[in-house]
């Protein structure tokens, strides 16, 4: 397998690894009954009820916004960690 084809793989995974692991810091609680609404709905949008789309909006305000965006930023860009860091505080 050429390396072109392998480099974009590489980059998919990682993606899915740190949404994985923002997933996994949600609580028991949410996590379970995130997966009950998706497991019923079978993961197709316009199968959740609203009240469900209301609950997984909810669940979604608990994730760590900054750190997955810092997370998937670290996963998609070319350059280095030190490269990206700020030198002002905002």
């Amino acid at each position: 397998m050429k390396i072109n084809k392998i480099i974009p793989w590489i980059t998919v995974l990682a993606v899915l690894k740190a949404l994985l692991d923002h997933y996994l810091r949600l609580s028991d609680e949410d996590r379970e009954r995130v997966g009950q609404v998706l497991r019923e709905s079978k993961g197709l949008p316009n199968r959740i009820s609203a009240e469900h789309k209301q609950y997984l909006r909810a669940a979604a305000l608990n994730l760590d916004k900054m750190g997955l965006g810092k997370d998937l930023l670290a996963a998609v860009s070319p350059l280095p960690n030190r490269l990206r860091k700020r030198t002002k505080s905002w």
